[in-house]
């Protein structure tokens, strides 16, 4: 996982810098927990991106924890809408998605982080 975080961060995919969050924090956020690992980073909350990286102990639970995922993606959205509209489609075109164990969710502009995603599970697959 570390290495997907680290190809996306320097890809240039996001419109700020972004920094890793606390275990704790990221579990508050997105109300996940029985995650073996996990990896999440946010930017200074001027832009929407984010990218949050979960590893569960097999499929099914990687699956399970998807709807707490598209909670915290559609909260950011109605909180993006009131305050930076012009944030809200990288919201809408969010990549939330169960790779086998993993769950992968990014906000970003355009397409580049999902394909990255993709083919990084595509080859660990």
């Amino acid at each position: 996982m570390e290495a997907l975080a680290a190809s996306l961060l320097e890809s240039g995919v996001f419109a700020e810098p972004l920094n890793r969050l606390d275990d704790g924090i990221a579990e508050i956020l997105y109300d996940i927990d029985g995650a073996s690992a996990a990896l999440v980073y946010a930017g200074s909350g001027a832009a929407a991106d984010e990218l949050a990286l979960f590893e569960f102990s097999n499929e099914a639970e990687a699956r399970s924890a998807m709807p707490s995922a598209q909670a915290r993606i559609a909260a950011q959205r109605d909180s993006f809408a009131a305050y930076i509209p012009e944030e809200v489609p990288k919201l809408d075109r969010a990549v939330i998605d169960a790779y086998g164990r993993y769950l992968a969710v990014c906000v970003s502009g355009g397409d580049g982080a999902g394909k990255i995603i993709s083919e990084y599970f595509e080859q660990e697959g």
